[in-house]
């Protein structure tokens, strides 16, 4: 198996989005992960993201969120970067939308030069991509951000570049995307980590690095 395609989710509507598009890929070669939660008095998803990395079996790890529709050589190009530079963490654009034919917004992605580093909290992981054993080497996702709300990406992004692992961007390899909470809500949008995200990059730069998340 090359890739394994993550995607969990508290949507199940959202979820069959990415569904339906990843079975006109081109790159056949992969297998979908997927983890359907129910919304809980807390989040789950970095518990999530963990529980799909451990039952993963592809060499490269596509993350992918729900209600988002990708162009059919997506995963051909996510395994041609991965080719291009195996030790880094890809972003990819991200076209938002309130509906399918009307662009609502475009990321900064897009106007980066393509292929170009980006910082380690510029890895953006609504469609993104990484080797496996980079995640393994720095143990998953902290399950501790799962008491509020985002930050997840940037403390891991650290974590990944203390490690010695960079990023970039590929502006040309785009998605679309519903606007999730037009459909439901977050229901912790209300509660942000970034407290605990400052905790967390002391407790990084002390050398206090976990490693344990994904067992």
């Amino acid at each position: 198996m090359r890739i394994s395609v993550i995607t969990p989710s508290i949507r199940p509507a959202g979820l069959e989005v990415t569904r339906e598009t990843l079975k006109l890929q081109t790159f056949t070669d992969f297998e979908h992960v997927t983890k359907l939660s129910e919304v809980g008095p807390k989040s789950d998803l970095c518990a999530s993201l963990n529980d799909c990395i451990r039952r993963s079996q592809g060499e490269l790890i596509v993350i992918l969120q729900d209600y988002t529709r990708v162009r059919p050589d997506a995963l051909e190009r996510c395994w041609e970067r991965y080719q291009e530079d195996p030790e880094v963490g890809w972003t990819f654009a991200l076209e938002k939308t309130d509906d399918w034919e009307t662009i609502k917004k475009s990321d900064w992605r897009i106007e980066r030069p393509d292929g170009s580093y980006v910082a380690w909290n510029e890895w953006e992981t609504d469609f993104a991509c990484i080797p496996k054993k980079a995640i393994l080497e720095v143990g998953g996702w902290d399950e501790d951000f799962d008491a509020g709300f985002s930050w997840d990406n940037v403390e891991i992004g650290y974590r990944l570049f203390k490690c010695g692992w960079g990023f970039r961007v590929d502006n040309r390899n785009r998605a679309l995307a519903w606007d999730h909470d037009a459909h439901i809500p977050h229901p912790h949008r209300h509660r942000p980590n970034r407290d605990l995200w400052i905790g967390k990059k002391y407790e990084i730069d002390q050398g206090k690095v976990r490693l344990d998340f994904v067992r």
